[in-house]
């Protein structure tokens, strides 16, 4: 039974159709996993063996407008084609090096004689029947050689891998595809019917895809298990990963906490020692200074263990007394007040009496400190610090508000971060960022709420209002009233009058650049014994002093981190001008990462000394640098005089001398307005001379010269040309 009025039997073209969704199913398997290769290859197979089928089934036919020659070849050159592609399928799917050279050149000896036999010989006699038989010597000696190869190797492999079920699969396949090797002998020589063959083929193929397929679910079920096993390791290593970073975490925290109990027994002596002093021999700046410097460590390491407490979920506090949160914030008000005013700010207070919670008093102190403490902190000189405190619509609405900075709207989730900080313009007090969070933490455990109104673009200052539970007082509840505040503000406040030395010829001077007022007040006087010591805030004051006054010092000691222009910022500035690149720089600074001193040092510092530091070696090292560049401008004066061979008492020639001039004028560190007056003196003008020439007063030239003998320390116009011509 054929199909329709063709030559392909209906059986041959059921199983084209089975082959046509095989080859669909595989060809769509290897485009989802394009690394199983198998799959291309199977794919090829089958797209070859479906062309063979529909050749065979259709040509010869005469009713079809192709040359008979043509058809002769179509009919019967895919049936070679697939004997030319088994080689090389049976090298890449069996997985048998030893048929790697006819896996490549194997399938030459079945295409070149179909071609010559076919494309020449052919055309020549046109005998299909003679050319059907010479066509099958070569390739049929050569597949008979091949598949002997083949079954040596496969039972090669067999002693290697001792594997039954690779060996059994192998037969099979082997099996299946034995009837191309014998197509000569089948229908060239015993002269069976062609749809006959052409069944085999294609029965012979569908077991292979069979144990192809068996091979691919089993590849499947292999590749889940693996993954199984996979998932399972990896939840097993994330696991015992996890448990080592929380032991890892938890040693960490543990080795914190004991680090700050043990800061806290020392701190805790040194507090209570230096008490007693005060109380025997009274205070002053300095141990004021000291006792404000305690009283924060004290309070960071407090506040350290506390937010390590609310990280863990212990409770820091027991919110189970009645307060008189009025009394109390009246009575912290009072010791905040003296301080605000001294800052210079205005202080407005508007409290409601008789307003109660139920909280920890402790808990309260730290709202209030913490909050008053900020305002003051971030706000400018001359603004307004206010307080409020009312019961309104039955809630505790308490308000801080200063007219500082602000705080951008992008931030104002991030402050309640533990450790995170807003740097602000020139402030002594540095804090760790631990405030505003044990606020947020405090208010959260009192079931309240805070809140920020702040806007920098749009309006001036911040004002933070929480909102709390009030307490109705019982008839006989003990109410908890001013019990004295635990915060001591002394000497954290301090009023450091920090000026500038009177200038003194002969000195050398030193510029220090510090936001930090308490550490700038102590190395101010420290210095001003032997320094002529001015100051300024920050890179930026420091850049306006340097070009306003027109002083070059000496030296400079710098802080990094500073706000407006911090200290790296600085130091490029000063880099970049040839009036004061070749000041010497030192940066004195809490940051003490290699990396942070390696970019120091590369931006012209000649030292990088960390705080805590020993105000000695600082003293030392200052001391040493400015002998060094002392000696380097005598060195190189004198190295000029003696090049040029120039005595302080001969004839000198003007270029010389112009050059001795302005030497000597920087060695004295005199500035460009004094230079250009005391070259106009040594040209022997009047003052009223100098000053038409320099269109300044008459006052201003004679300011300029007493300026000059000060710093040279002369009494008269010829000493001072002296000087100026020569170097002693």
């Amino acid at each position: 039974m054929y199909l329709f009025d063709t030559n392909m039997p209906m059986l041959v073209f059921v199983i084209t159709i089975v082959e046509i969704s095989l080859l669909y199913s595989q060809w769509v398997g290897y485009l989802s996993r394009p690394y199983e290769a198998k799959r291309k290859y199977h794919s090829c197979l089958l797209l070859i063996l479906i062309l063979y089928n529909i050749a065979e089934g259709f040509f010869p036919d005469s009713k079809i407008p192709v040359a008979t020659g043509l058809q002769n070849f179509l009919g019967y050159g895919f049936g070679y084609l697939i004997a030319a592609y088994c080689p090389f399928y049976f090298y890449k799917t069996l997985g048998i090096p030893g048929l790697g050279f006819h896996g490549k050149y194997g399938p030459l000896f079945i295409l070149v004689p179909l071609i010559v036999c076919y494309g020449i010989l052919y055309p020549i006699h046109g005998d299909i029947q003679l050319t059907r038989k010479q066509v099958y010597y070569v390739p049929g000696i050569y597949a008979g050689f091949v598949y002997w190869i083949t079954i040596k190797e496969i039972f090669r492999q067999y002693k290697i891998n001792n594997d039954r079920g690779l060996l059994y699969e192998r037969i099979c396949i082997y099996m299946s595809v034995f009837p191309v090797c014998i197509t000569p002998l089948l229908g060239g020589f015993l002269g069976l019917a062609k749809w006959l063959i052409t069944t085999i083929f294609n029965v012979g193929f569908l077991i292979v895809n069979s144990i192809f397929m068996r091979q691919l679910v089993r590849q499947a079920k292999g590749e889940y298990i693996q993954l199984q096993e996979l998932n399972t390791s990896l939840n097993e290593k994330v696991k015992e990963r996890t448990r080592q970073l929380e032991q890892a975490n938890e040693k960490q925290r543990n080795t914190f906490n004991n680090l700050v109990h043990e800061t806290k027994t020392p701190l805790t002596l040194v507090n209570n020692y230096l008490e007693e002093y005060i109380q025997n021999n009274g205070t002053g700046e300095d141990l004021a200074v000291l006792k404000g410097a305690v009283n924060k460590l004290t309070r960071d390491m407090i506040g350290l263990m506390d937010i390590e407490k609310f990280n863990r979920g212990i409770a820091v506090y027991k919110h189970n007394q009645a307060l008189d949160f009025s009394g109390i914030l009246k009575e912290s008000w009072s010791l905040f007040e003296p301080y605000i005013k001294k800052q210079g700010f205005e202080a407005h207070a508007d409290i409601d009496d008789e307003i109660y919670i139920k909280a920890d008093p402790q808990a309260i102190y730290r709202i209030i400190n913490n909050l008053i403490d900020n305002a003051i902190k971030f706000s400018d000189a001359g603004g307004i610090i206010s307080v409020s405190l009312k019961l309104t619509e039955g809630r505790i609405i308490f308000k801080v508000s200063d007219m500082g900075k602000g705080i951008a709207i992008s931030q104002q989730k991030k402050i309640f971060d533990p450790y995170y900080q807003i740097n602000h313009e020139t402030t002594s007090i540095q804090g760790m960022g631990l405030g505003l969070p044990i606020v947020k933490k405090v208010v959260d455990g009192l079931k309240g709420e805070i809140s920020i109104d702040s806007d920098p673009p749009r309006k001036v200052g911040t004002l933070i209002i929480i909102k709390l539970q009030p307490h109705q007082v019982q008839a006989d509840e003990l109410i908890i009233r001013n019990t004295g505040n635990p915060l001591d503000l002394s000497g954290q406040y301090g009023n450091f009058e920090i000026t500038d030395s009177e200038y003194q010829s002969g000195r050398a001077t030193i510029l220090l650049v510090e936001d930090n007022k308490a550490g700038l007040s102590y190395l101010s006087k420290r210095l001003k014994v032997n320094y002529n010591v001015f100051h300024a805030l920050n890179g930026s004051q420091a850049i306006k002093f340097l070009k306003r006054e027109g002083i070059v010092p000496d030296l400079i000691v710098s802080d990094v981190m500073m706000d407006k222009m911090d200290g790296y910022a600085f130091a490029k500035v000063l880099s970049a001008n040839n009036t004061f690149n070749h000041i010497p720089l030192i940066f004195l600074t809490a940051k003490s990462a290699p990396i942070d001193k390696l970019k120091g040092l590369s931006l012209g510092a000649v030292d990088w000394i960390a705080k805590p530091y020993s105000s000695k070696e600082l003293e030392l090292k200052i001391e040493s640098i400015l002998e060094k560049l002392s000696n380097q401008q005598k060195s190189l004066i004198n190295n000029m005089l003696t090049g040029l061979n120039i005595s302080t008492n001969s004839s000198q020639d003007i270029s010389a001398q112009n050059e001795i001039f302005e030497a000597n004028c920087k060695l004295f560190g005199l500035s460009k307005r004094e230079i250009d007056v005391a070259r106009l003196v040594k040209e022997d003008h009047t003052s009223q001379e100098i000053a038409e020439i320099l269109c300044i007063a008459s006052r201003t030239v004679t300011t300029h010269i007493s300026n000059i003998f000060a710093r040279m320390d002369v009494n008269s116009r010829e000493d001072m040309i002296k000087k100026l011509l020569q170097f002693k």
